[in-house]
């Protein structure tokens, strides 16, 4: 048939010809629809002009066929010539390559077709590890710890909890034992030495300049990393770095560029360097460290590859690979117990994989467990399948008919997501599917459900409903979503075979989870530094500035995420500094926010000393601030070394487009940059098409070349550019002046001038927005035209990842600067720093990964965003907010699922510090969060006694209640609700300038119905409640009430709509404000306590980022109220900077004055004020969040407008909660308003606070993780006064609740349903009888099978003699003397077993051992038992033990001499022999005359003319064979006894008379006739023996020869003697007189059984089958008839289905002693005869045997392995089969382990002992789901109703009587902040340190070591002994052991606050 004019059909077999090489079809495009309708047409004449030719291109036909390898999802196309036959297509042969990659082999026409590869597939299904996956699970199966993995206990991390008060546990040090004490002498003598050295340095005059060396680095903390792992790192950073690195520790380890092999292989041999051969080019040498981290799943299925092993050990040797393996192993194994697992004993600790992920679409099965019948296997898919323009879509849920027949393909292999989809449709729906375990909602009600609404959806089909369409819609997908996910995660652990569970734990977690971090401590470090910080002490590293420099050498570009106190600065620069010593870059650019500038400036002088003095004319540091002005020629010309610049500035970065972009012409030259494009893009080298980058670019002109202006960047307005007294400080004066402009200054980044290869951004979390909303892939059809076709993406719909937020500009400035970089070097050379990097935004996670380092996405085949978020965003219908306040049910982003994976993913781009880390660093005073219930102890969190709480709640005023109720009314709506008009009338505008009425833009948008949705956890909305754009078209109104709120709790005047006509004054303007009065008092109590104590006053902070307008007012009340001098308030904020009313050009100039100092311009130190000058109260923006240090004197924080983020909180009170505080503790005080929104805010605060925690805590506990910030449904009790409508929303809730617990309740019932059915398989697998015809029973099977396979295993006969007995006994049922007659009647076993019909045991009987029916109960098993030897679990132990060793032993009695020992022939009597014989009179003796067989024939006639006339036939296919073969082998063989010639041989065969052949030998010459006689006597004996016992491959008998021939015609019968004839011979005892020499030969030990594996296996086979039909042929010639009499002495038996089988059983028994049987017809051959043989009639025994060794051989090389092996036992007529049924079934075992796991766990902690146990739970169950669906239905009942709204108000009425929320008056509140109790000091926080300070005086006595401390408290003048104390005490920090860290820690403190108070 030609192509031309092929029909469906002929497709259908081209598609299943590639579907049967795993090459399924995707793309076929006929045109039969448009150009060539009747395309498919078979009667169509080739010559019809209504046919056109296909269109060629080259000789091809233009549209191929396009298919994909269905394992790695490689793109192919096939095109060829037109005129071809289905033929032509089928015989066509393609082979893959070693690469992987298909060809065309071979075929007639292979020239008309042409096969090209377009594209890889995803990267996870083209992982080699994938590939060999079962070969890691086959390595890891001879391991005891295969099935024991445990997830990894990661170590614990904290972020600060800004609503958690701490406490620490007061350090006792009189506990110190002697060791101790003694050890701190040692210490102490070492900080003297180190002392010793900075005195002789200050003398010396090298202080100031003095460097550690390299070396002295090196000595300091390499100290546990040896020389020759110090030579391998190098090896491997100088490859990743691509050029020779330099510096003095590259010269003492480094090597050669590229490295001598000679180095390597010594490297290599010592262990220290190890070769990884897919890693990337320049990474594949890796030191140990580097070796045993990052992807070892790869790196372990390279190594135990074998072709991969083989190469290895060719290149470097076999000692070599053993050390990699060695050293690698350990860390593989911990991976793999550590994987995330498809069926986990804890649920929280699976993996989640959704069934629309790319990897369920893309990863193929073969088979999946039927839902219906776990005992069958579905394989073989008949899939429909069409082609529509092409494309083959498939339709998985049609059923075959027989109009579409053609259509159906059948599939070998299949996706994940079409097997659960199949499986779903085999489970059906409704209750059928409940039984089986899957449970489907009210909505969700069965498959096509779930495809229409979740896996494939399909449009609204409510659309015309306006109303309620959309939200019916979007509940029914929501539904079916849930449904789906747990469904498939069911399907993953229910559906699939546990070969491929573990093929797909291998392939996620290889993709996905496969990150193992280095050991950071066994990575060098070696560069120089600063020796003595600040001139004073030694400058030693702490850790985590080590941690930092190991983590970015061992990673290249990082993110670190330190908190307060670690010393992020310091680390930074210690990174590049090492980048820069090594050369791993020259130029590095750091990016700092403008308040920290000068500070980080300052740093870096202190860290690295006088090169990096930027008033130097040759220094290394260039500090280009904003880069305009006189800046920006700096900027233009990087030095080599430190380039320092502000945020400012990075706005004025752009690219020399010449070297990159040819715009012109649309071609992008640069790869980085065309690189760059395809990431933001979304696109890969396919779909990104050249037009798509080039739009892009342009596109993108602003944030690369500047071509547009840029916008200032208003979140620093606190750093205008103001005026103050002239400072003399350059860079100081330089700083203040803001750092913005709106003029573009170019920097060239890419310039010769500038050249920048290593980028550090501080408060990185400024950049976390690179990406605004989801993107999935650009479409693999992409067009190359100007717009972005992408695949559908399932998150558009989501506010948070639609576009809400506005990508950064600052953000793709960086990401083009960082890809830029990044292509340098592998390095790629990042630094970014921030202590909160993001907080649970997913989209801010990709965002900041993307920066860092894109191609770590991109390993982990989460490249694409929407790939990011299928794997670990958790999204869910939930209640969220319209900005209208009605709470509304959307789709939104809750949480994260895999978060075990995500954090592996996080933190191998970010090191986070822990609590633990931070509270190493610095000594912290204690935190104590006001409102208080809570106080964390030791990392615990305590609740206080409720008497002691502290409340912060205070109750609203009156004009607040009312102004708040309008505004609730408005936000509510409906008929009685106040028009935004009538809330805003002119009466109610305020207008005063702390809230001035101004207009909204539009009426229309005031008046909107619908509200809108708002992003409640973004700051931004809630910041001042201005908003723009789209938003604010769609919700002005609405957004506005929820910041109104928050306005009026802070002060009303800050309402626009409050009524204030006339400016107030200080005092209006705070007592206006009931929380503004509650934090002034408490301020007064503070100052009033310090007056009465008469100590110094402490510093007090208030903080708001609203109202800033206001802080004058704030600042004069301070003064007119409180008593402060005017100079005593300090203002900071973007409104400006004040201390009194002077006002200063920065903020860190205030900070200073709060801190008590002042800086000296010309020495640059800084001096203490005098106490009367010091700032006691400061008042704060969001400008003091970062980069201010306030902690010196401050122990309160007023926060007094929560920040709804927590990061910001951490940010805030972290200005006071820091290291040298003078204070013991400080409290933050969080002031909350009751019936407002504050409280709800702190609640929610709290709640998010714990999952960012949780974010970074990898506790390895839980692999989900909630973060929604709040639960909606809660806020209705704020936000809403109806009880009717509240009551409206719980009804709803509760339903759903209700269809949760209906779901979990069916689950519970399906689980019981699961047990039973466990249950019903184990008494089935277990209580099997010996019922039925014995070719269909189980356990005779068994034991058969066993006895040919195994012999060695069946130790006993099947059947217990003495037990049957006593069965029949009891069977009877009748009396004593009945039996006794019955024995006398039968009196032997075998009689009774006869009259019993043992064979068929078909009898019914009152014990049911022997009905049909199957055994019921424990007591008819007992008896059972007591019947045979074996049971149906013995046998099934028995075969599991048979698969697990792959062993076949020898037949029973076998021995490896087995011919010599059992077939020698019994020689015959023969002619002229001498005998005795019975006379009458006694024996008698004569000579042999004639010998007859019982047909009176001669013996030796018969032999002779039948040795004469035979013809000869070879065993291995019937040639003849010449009768000298035979004569020659005879000759040679062991037979020969006579030592005859060949030519006396032949003359043998040539007689034809017993004249004849007594005289063949006769020599003419001679005259000895005896001789002769007796020579030809010996000669035909020796004949008969090799003719009756050889087995020679050659010999066969003629036809009328057999079997029967020899045992009758020639065997002796009768002889005459002498003249006597007729003598019987076994009547007379004819006997020899002289014995012939006996032959026999005792017989070998019997073997042991031997792998299927072994070399000699098939040599084994045949050997062993020989034996069987020898042994088998002598049961035939001894006549042994089935209706013998037992005993009977015999050790084998042929078997076959009659009697023969009964007797071989019974034979047994009677023995009591297994015995070998032999099968010999269709039903009980041999099994191993199915192992080479597919035909059931072709047996390996006797006459159906036709294979010789050699075809053996053959068939064995085709079916090298055990489970080829158990394909053919399980194929029809294979040896688990008995006329044509199958008796074994691998799951048996499954069965009995699936039933011992559920017995442990289930069946006996619930008492489930019988199946009448579980039904009764099932009937409980069942009547369970039943009453939820009543309850649900009474839900809308009127009488229900009513009681919800009680309920409602009852709740009402709970909450405004909580203690947090009851509100109180400002001056109750403030007392209770004063006054203290047990369990908090109130006020007395002020003189802990006087306190405490003279009790540990007192304790330091007792430590002699220490006395210098009682020296410097008696002479407390004397600050320099003090000081000088302290500096020592800082040294031996650097030396001492943790255990007494925190003891001299505590030293240093109590000297520092001694110290402030001399």
């Amino acid at each position: 048939m030609s192509i031309r004019y092929s029909d469906a059909s002929f497709r259908n077999e081209v598609y299943n010809k590639f579907e049967g090489l795993g090459l399924p079809i995707e793309k076929w495009d006929f045109k039969a629809q448009e150009d060539y309708p009747n395309f498919y047409s078979n009667n169509a004449e080739v010559d019809d002009p209504r046919y056109p030719p296909m269109p060629e291109l080259d000789g091809y036909i233009i549209e191929p066929i396009y298919f994909k390898d269905s394992l790695t999802n490689d793109r192919y196309e096939l095109r060829f010539k037109a005129g071809l036959s289905t033929y032509d297509f089928k015989n066509i042969t393609y082979n893959k390559k070693e690469n992987g990659i298909w060809e065309i082999s071979g075929g007639s026409y292979s020239d008309d077709f042409d096969l090209k590869f377009i594209r890889k597939g995803v990267s996870f299904l083209r992982g080699e590890v994938v590939q060999r996956g079962q070969q890691i699970v086959s390595e890891l199966e001879t391991l005891e710890s295969f099935d024991d993995g445990r997830d990894k206990n990661y170590a614990e991390v904290f972020a600060d909890d800004p609503l958690i008060s701490v406490a620490k546990v007061e350090f006792d040090i009189t506990k110190l034992v002697a060791s101790q004490i003694k050890n701190g002498e040692k210490l102490l003598k070492k900080s003297q030495d180190i002392l010793f050295d900075l005195k002789k340095a200050e003398e010396e005059g090298t202080l100031k300049n003095a460097m550690f060396s390299v070396e002295e680095v090196d000595k300091l903390y390499n100290t546990k990393i040896s020389n020759d792992d110090k030579r391998a790192f190098l090896i491997w950073l100088q490859n990743r770095n691509g050029k020779k690195l330099i510096g003095d520790f590259a010269n003492k380890y480094g090597s050669e560029y590229p490295t001598p092999p000679n180095v390597i292989i010594e490297l290599m041999t010592k262990g220290k360097l190890f070769f990884v051969k897919n890693a990337p080019i320049g990474e594949r040498l890796q030191p140990k460290v580097i070796f045993q981290s990052g992807n070892i799943w790869t790196k372990w299925s390279d190594l135990i590859n074998e072709t991969n092993s083989e190469d290895f050990k060719k290149d470097f040797g076999e000692e070599i690979y053993k050390t990699h393996l060695e050293v690698l192993k350990p860390t593989w194994l911990n991976t793999w117990e550590n994987r995330l697992r498809v069926a986990p004993e804890d649920k929280v600790m699976r993996l989640v994989m959704l069934p629309t992920s790319s990897m369920a679409k893309e990863v193929k099965v073969d088979k999946f467990i039927s839902v219906r019948d776990r005992d069958q296997i579905k394989n073989n898919f008949e899939i429909y399948t069409n082609f529509k323009k092409g494309e083959a879509e498939q339709d998985v849920l049609r059923g075959k008919g027989s109009r579409a027949s053609n259509n159906f393909i059948t599939k070998k292999s299949i996706t994940l997501q079409t097997a659960f989809l199949l499986w779903c449709k085999d489970a059906g729906s409704g209750e059928v599917s409940a039984e089986f375990g899957v449970q489907w909602s009210n909505k969700t009600k069965n498959v096509q459900d779930l495809v229409d609404r979740y896996i494939s959806p399909s449009k609204n089909p409510y659309k015309k409903d306006k109303k309620k369409g959309e939200e019916k819609w979007a509940r029914e997908k929501d539904d079916a979503r849930k449904v789906g996910q747990r469904l498939f995660a069911l399907f993953l652990e229910e559906g699939l075979e546990a070969n491929d569970q573990n093929r797909i734990e291998i392939l996620w977690n290889s993709t996905f989870n496969f990150y193992v971090d280095p050991i950071l401590e066994q990575i060098p470090i070696g560069f120089t530094y600063k020796k003595y910080l600040d001139n004073q002490h030694l400058f030693i590293l702490r850790e985590a500035n080590l941690k930092a420099l190991r983590y970015y050498l061992s990673q290249g570009s990082v993110g670190l995420a330190y908190g307060v106190g670690i010393g992020k600065t310091f680390c930074s620069i210690f990174v590049m500094k090492q980048a820069l010593d090594l050369g791993l870059c020259t130029r590095p650019l750091v990016i700092v926010p403008n308040q920290v500038y000068f500070q980080f400036s300052q740093e870096i002088r202190r860290g690295l000393g006088a090169d990096f003095d930027p008033t130097d004319e040759n220094t290394r540091l260039n500090m280009f601030y904003n880069g305009s002005g006189q800046y920006n020629v700096l900027a233009n010309n990087a030095v080599d070394g430190i380039n320092l610049c502000t945020y400012e500035a990075s706005l004025n970065f752009e690219f020399e487009k010449e070297k990159i972009f040819d715009e012109e012409s649309g071609t992008i030259t640069a790869d980085w940059l065309e690189r760059g494009a395809r990431i933001y893009l979304q696109g890969n080298e396919s779909t990104a098409t050249p037009k798509l980058l080039t739009n892009h670019i342009l596109k993108s002109k602003k944030s690369l070349f500047n071509e547009f202006e840029v916008d200032t960047d208003d979140s620093q307005e606190d750093e205008k550019n103001t005026t103050e007294e002239a400072n003399t400080n350059q860079f100081e004066e330089d700083f203040a002046k803001g750092g913005k402009t709106k003029v573009v200054e170019p920097i060239f980044v890419n310039s010769d001038t500038t050249g920048y290869d290593f980028v550090c951004v501080d408060e990185a979390h400024n950049f976390n927005t690179l990406f605004g909303k989801v993107f999935s892939a650009v479409s693999e059809n992409q067009t190359d035209s100007d717009n972005v076709t992408r695949e559908k993406n399932p998150y558009s719909a989501i506010r948070e990842t639609s576009g809400g937020k506005e990508a950064s500009a600052r953000a793709e400035k960086l990401f083009w600067l960082t890809r830029y970089i990044q292509s340098k070097s592998q390095i790629k050379n990042t630094l970014l720093l921030s202590a909160t990097p993001f907080t649970n935004s997913p989209t801010q996670v990709f965002s900041l990964l993307t920066i860092l380092n894109y191609e770590m996405l991109e390993e982990a085949s989460v490249g694409i965003m929407k790939d990011f978020y299928d794997l670990f965003a958790k999204v869910e219908y939930a209640e969220d907010f319209t900005t209208d306040l009605r709470i509304v049910k959307r789709e939104k982003l809750t949480g994260w699922v895999n978060i075990i994976a995500m954090q592996k993913l996080v933190y191998r781009a970010f090191d986070k510090s822990s609590r633990e880390d931070e509270d190493k660093a610095v000594i912290r005073p204690q935190k104590i969060v006001l409102p208080l219930k809570r106080i964390e102890v030791d990392g615990k969190v305590v609740e206080m006694a409720k008497s002691n709480h502290i409340s912060t709640t205070i109750k609203l005023s009156q004009k607040q209640i009312m102004l708040w109720n309008d505004v609730r009314a408005y936000a509510q709506g409906g008929e009685n609700a106040p028009t935004y008009d009538e809330l805003c009338s002119p009466e109610n505008q305020n207008t005063t300038s702390l809230g001035k009425y101004k207009p909204p833009k539009s009426a229309k948008n005031s008046e909107t119905d619908e509200g809108t949705e708002i992003d409640i956890e973004n700051p931004d909305d809630l910041a001042d409640g201005s908003v723009d754009g789209e938003k604010a078209k769609n919700g002005a109104k609405a957004l506005q009430c929820l910041m109104w709120g928050r306005q009026l709790c802070l002060n009303p005047y800050l309402f626009k709509c409050s009524g204030y006509k006339t400016e107030p004054t200080a005092q209006e303007y705070v007592e206006a404000s009931p929380k503004m009065l509650y934090t002034m008092e408490c301020i007064r109590s503070v100052k009033d306590y310090h007056e009465k104590e008469g100590s110094v006053v402490s510093g007090q902070v208030i903080y708001m980022n609203f109202g800033v307008s206001a802080f004058p007012l704030l600042r004069d009340y301070l003064v007119e109220e409180l008593g402060y001098d005017i100079n005593e308030i300090g203002i900071i904020s973007g409104k400006g900077n004040y201390v009194g009313k002077k006002r200063y050009k920065n903020k860190s100039s205030v900070q200073d004055y709060f801190l008590g100092r002042i800086l000296d311009s010309e020495s640059g130190e800084y001096k203490q004020l005098d106490d009367g000058k010091r700032v006691k109260v400061l008042l704060g923006s969001e400008a003091i969040k970062e980069g201010i240090n306030l902690q010196d004197y401050a122990t309160v924080l007023y926060n007094i407008f929560l920040d709804f983020n927590p990061t910001d909180q951490v940010q805030v009170e972290g200005r006071i909660w820091r290291q040298d505080n003078a204070f013991a503790n400080v409290r933050i005080v969080l002031p909350l308003m009751a019936d407002c929104i504050d409280v709800f805010m702190f609640q929610k605060l709290q709640d998010k606070t714990e999952r960012i925690n949780q974010f970074w805590t990898r506790s390895g506990n839980k692999n989900e993780l909630d973060t929604t910030a709040f639960d909606p449904a809660e806020l209705k009790f704020e936000l809403m006064s109806d009880p009717v409508a509240i009551a409206t929303l719980e009804r709803e809730n509760k339903s759903e609740k209700l269809d949760d617990e209906i779901v979990d309740e069916t689950e519970i019932y399906s689980g019981f349903k699961s047990l039973e059915n466990i249950f019903n398989k184990h008494q089935k697998v277990t209580f099997k009888n010996l019922s039925r015809d014995a070719r269909e029973n189980f356990i005779i099977n068994g034991y058969y099978f066993l006895s040919v396979m195994r012999p060695d295993l069946i130790l006993k006969p099947l059947l217990n003699q003495e037990g049957y007995l006593v069965y029949l006994k009891k069977l009877a049922l009748i009396t004593s003397s009945e039996f006794d007659y019955l024995k006398q009647e039968y009196p032997t076993f075998w009689d009774l077993m006869q009259y019993y019909n043992f064979n068929n045991f078909n009898f019914s009987d009152a014990l049911n051992i022997g009905s049909y029916n199957q055994l019921q109960n424990n007591a008819q098993f007992d008896n059972f038992k007591s019947v045979v030897n074996y049971t149906a679990k013995d046998i099934i132990d028995l075969m599991v033990l048979f698969n697990k060793e792959q062993k076949i032993a020898f037949p029973r009695g076998y021995s490896k001499n087995w011919r010599e020992t059992k077939l020698q022939p019994t020689l015959p009597l023969m002619f002229g022999e001498k005998v005795s014989y019975d006379g009458r009179k006694g024996k008698k003796k004569g000579v042999i005359t004639m010998v007859l067989n019982k047909f009176y024939s001669n013996v030796y006639e018969d032999f002779i003319l039948n040795l004469n006339d035979s013809r000869y036939y070879s065993l291995d296919g019937g040639r003849n064979v010449p009768k000298e073969e035979i004569v020659k082998e005879f000759v040679d063989s062991k037979f020969n006894r006579s030592k005859a010639t060949e030519e006396e041989v032949a003359k043998a065969f040539s007689v034809t008379d017993i004249k004849s052949f007594l005289e063949f030998n006769d020599d003419d010459e001679t005259d000895d006739s005896k001789n002769n006689l007796e020579k030809n006597i010996n000669l035909s004996l020796d004949l008969y023996s090799f003719y009756v016992g050889n087995n020679s491959s050659l010999w066969a008998y003629s036809n009328q020869v057999g079997d029967s021939f020899i045992r009758d015609n020639l065997t002796p019968y009768i002889v005459d003697v002498d003249e006597v004839e007729d003598i019987k011979i076994t009547d007379k005892n004819v006997t020899l007189i002289t014995p012939r020499k006996s032959t026999s030969v005792k017989p070998t030990k019997y073997p042991d059984a031997y792998t299927w594996s072994n070399k000699d296996a098939v040599k084994n086979l045949y050997d062993s089958n020989e034996y069987l039909k020898a042994i088998s042929k002598d049961l035939q010639d001894a006549e042994i008839s089935t209706d013998f009499q037992f005993p009977q002495t015999i050790n084998a038996r042929n078997v076959s289905m009659g009697n023969d089988l009964k007797a071989w059983i019974i034979q047994e028994s009677i023995s009591q002693e297994p015995l070998l049987g032999i099968g010999t017809d269709y039903y009980w051959k041999s099994p191993l005869s199915y192992l080479f043989s597919d035909d059931s009639q072709k047996g390996f025994i006797g006459m159906y045997f036709t294979f010789d060794e050699k075809v053996l051989e053959s068939l064995y090389s085709k079916q090298k392995t055990w489970i080829e092996c158990q394909e053919k036992f399980d194929r029809q007529f294979g040896a688990f089969y008995n006329e044509g049924k199958q008796w074994y079934f691998n799951k048996f075992p499954r069965d009995l382990a699936e039933f011992n796991v559920a017995y442990k766990d289930k069946l006996q902690p619930n008492n489930l002992n019988t199946i009448s146990d579980i039904q009764i739970k099932l009937n409980e169950s069942l009547e369970k789901v039943n009453s939820l669906k009543l309850e649900q239905t009474q839900l809308f009942t009127e009488e229900v109703f009513k009681e919800l709204v009680e309920e409602v108000e009852r709740k009402q009425q709970e909450l405004s009587e909580e203690e947090i929320r009851e509100g109180n008056s400002f001056r109750a509140r403030a007392e209770s902040f004063a006054t203290p109790n047990s369990e908090y000091l109130g006020n007395d926080y002020l003189s802990i340190f006087s306190t405490k300070w003279k009790q540990e005086l007192e304790r330091l006595e007792e430590l002699k070591e220490v006395k210098e401390v009682d020296e410097a408290v008696e002479i407390n003048e004397e600050k320099q002994t003090a000081q000088s104390l302290i500096d020592k005490y800082n040294n031996l920090l650097n030396y001492i052991e943790e255990d007494k860290a925190e003891l001299t820690k505590s030293y240093i403190a109590k000297l520092q606050m001694a110290m402030k108070f001399m």
